[in-house]
């Protein structure tokens, strides 16, 4: 074979990678992570186990009491008394009962008994809301010694419940029946400083109007409102008499309007004659017959009379309501005097009414202590508390069949998973330990490279080259920026659902690729959520697209109003409540990092990454050109500037 034709095999070295040591092949069983994992898991879960089913069983039992005496069927139920229910709780796990019923318990077992403190932790009280009743609850290792522990210590609370009963029926009513007394006492005194009061000062009655000086005020008060009355009148009708007299009106007594009014009538009469007369004959005529000469002359003094009879009257009248005006303005004048003189007594009067009112009211609170009290000294004596149950027990203890702790089976599945979690903590610490070991052992990477005189079978160059790019692109992806990470949208997610509407700002505009800077000042920049971009101020000035987000959180007006060391703390607060496990690299930098490798895994120009991100330090940017791939680069028009997360 000619050695020409032969292929030429080239041995590639690489720097920065590290090659695997050299293994054994061996079964899995055999190997050593299989080895050490199987050994942790069988010491944890052999202890474990151990623990679980060496812990005792606890049973438990119930009583249920109501603590206030039963409801009589024909009467309403009682309203609840939570600081009875409250105080009776305290009693049934008080010491001196649990003392009293260890002894009983002593008496009736043959078995050793708990000493009392030992009984008192397995006792436990609660109440059942709304209600006057208690839950008497008891745990322990033997379940049946619990049922019998219950339901003696009820037989002593009932014991013991009697002879409180006894004991403060008779302390209440000793001290009733003193007070009962003192009030006895106090009442008598009360009304014969009364009686006493009232002879002093002529209080004949509890009605200030029923006594004399009220009376007489009040009859004086009558009177001279009467007399007012006549006066107004009076005067009245003597104005009116004046008017009619000045007016030329005829003004007579009533005893004369009749006469006076004879007389005219008459007089109407004669002057009626003489007319006729006048048309029939002449006065000369009349002058010379007897019978009708003397008509003019009987009428002349008919009209005298009227005249002289009204003046007498009008006279008459005016006289007697002057006279009526007089005695009516006198009258009025001496009963103000009379009242005004009688003021004084008066006054003392009311002055000393007030005292006895005062000395009533208290004679009537005391009676009504005495009352009270009497009626409670009859109700004590009638109900007869120490003869009646004054509880009721409303379901009694039982033996319990099944304990209520440990689950045996529960805790055997957690101490297992427990166990196969130790177990691979244990591997992952081999691991980490044995990766020490090989650090400082490092080594080359190789690879063969095949070539041929045929220049169609080799590989190309240009492959060799885009092997040891992505080779070195990878490694730098791990170490981009010291102390900050690329977040997964997992992680990204998970934050964004954790954080409060503004944390939410936040996200979104680190996602949209502003600084924490610029989200300070973002209260200032007016968004329009109608248009597709909004103006980022700075130098240079950046327009960026609205995401799909940002406009929601715009149009529920959420409050953009955000400073520095606020967005860092609520960016902080949700990475705790995402539970991201290496939440210390979560900040606004591993967030806006993030951003920025989704735009350069697009294949966006570091030139046009700062028209989205803004100017950017040199050093960051030589960074950014050994992620970037040159031949994937595209435009900023075809590169999708809005982060998945905030797109929908």
């Amino acid at each position: 074979m000619d050695s020409q034709k032969l292929p030429c095999i080239e041995v590639l070295t690489h720097g920065s990678t590290t090659p695997f040591a050299d293994e054994s092949i061996c079964p899995w069983y055999s190997s050593r992570r299989f080895q050490i994992f199987i050994t942790t898991f069988i010491l944890a879960a052999i202890i474990g186990l151990i623990y679980v089913f060496l812990q005792p069983a606890i049973y438990q039992s119930d009583v249920t009491l109501l603590t206030v005496a039963p409801t009589p069927i024909d009467q309403e139920i009682e309203e609840i008394n939570i600081q009875h229910v409250a105080i009776q709780g305290n009693i049934l796990t008080g010491q001196s009962l649990i003392q009293s019923t260890r002894e009983i318990l002593s008496s009736l077992a043959s078995d050793d008994i708990p000493d009392p403190i030992t009984l008192r932790n397995m006792l436990s009280v609660s109440l059942v809301a709304e209600t006057n009743l208690i839950k008497l609850v008891a745990e322990g290792e033997n379940p049946g010694f619990l049922a019998l522990l219950l339901n003696t210590l009820i037989d002593q609370y009932q014991t013991q419940r009697l002879q409180q009963i006894k004991t403060d029926t008779a302390e209440t009513t000793n001290a009733l029946q003193q007070q009962f007394e003192l009030l006895s006492e106090k009442v008598d005194l009360k009304r014969n400083q009364i009686d006493i009061f009232r002879n002093q000062h002529s209080i004949l009655s509890a009605g200030r109007d029923e006594n004399q000086v009220s009376a007489r005020l009040n009859g004086l008060t009558r009177s001279l409102n009467t007399a007012e009355e006549a006066e107004i009148n009076t005067r009245a009708k003597l104005a009116a008499v004046k008017k009619a007299i000045s007016r030329g009106l005829p003004v007579v007594p009533d005893t004369d309007k009749r006469s006076l009014a004879n007389l005219e009538q008459r007089a109407q009469e004669l002057s009626e004659n003489l007319t006729e007369l006048d048309r029939r004959y002449t006065r000369q005529y009349m002058s010379l017959q007897p019978s009708l000469r003397v008509i003019p002359e009987q009428l002349k003094k008919l009209e005298q009379k009227i005249r002289e009879q009204k003046i007498d009257g009008q006279n008459l009248v005016l006289s007697d309501a002057e006279q009526d005006y007089a005695a009516a303005h006198q009258a009025a004048i001496a009963l103000r005097n009379e009242i005004e003189q009688y003021k004084k007594i008066a006054t003392e009067f009311t002055r000393r009414f007030s005292e006895h009112e005062a000395l009533v009211e208290d004679l009537t609170q005391l009676e009504e202590s005495y009352r009270e009290i009497q009626s409670r000294l009859t109700q004590i004596a009638v109900t007869q508390r120490e003869k009646y149950p004054q509880f009721k027990v409303i379901e009694p203890a039982f033996q319990p069949n099944t304990p209520i702790r440990p689950d045996y089976y529960q805790n055997s599945g957690i101490v297992l998973a427990l166990a196969l979690l130790l177990g691979l903590l244990a591997i992952l610490l081999f691991e980490f330990l044995k990766n020490d070991s090989r650090a400082d052992n490092p080594a080359v990477a190789r690879w063969s490279r095949i070539t041929s005189n045929d220049p169609s079978l080799n590989i190309r160059q240009d492959t060799v080259d885009k092997l040891e790019y992505r080779n070195s692109r990878a490694a730098t992806q791990m170490i981009a920026q010291e102390g900050v990470r690329a977040l997964t949208l997992n992680e990204l997610e998970r934050l964004l659902k954790a954080s409060s509407s503004k944390g939410q700002v936040v996200m979104t505009a680190l996602l949209q690729g502003l600084s924490v800077r610029e989200i300070s000042e973002l209260s200032k920049v007016k968004i329009n959520t109608t248009e597709s971009n909004f103006n980022v101020p700075g130098s240079p000035s950046r327009q960026l697209p609205i995401s799909k987000k940002m406009a929601e959180l715009i149009d529920n007006n959420i409050d953009f109003d955000i400073t520095e060391s606020e967005a860092i703390s609520l960016i902080n607060c949700a990475a705790f409540d995402a539970k991201i496990i290496d939440s210390s690299c979560v900040s606004a930098e591993s967030i806006r990092y993030s951003y920025i490798n989704f735009l350069i895994r697009q294949g966006i120009k570091l030139v046009d990454l700062e028209k989205v991100i803004g100017a950017l330090p040199i050093q960051v940017v030589t960074e950014y050109t050994q992620l970037a791939d040159k031949a994937s680069q595209k435009k900023i028009t075809e590169i999708n500037l809005v982060h998945p997360l905030l797109a929908s």
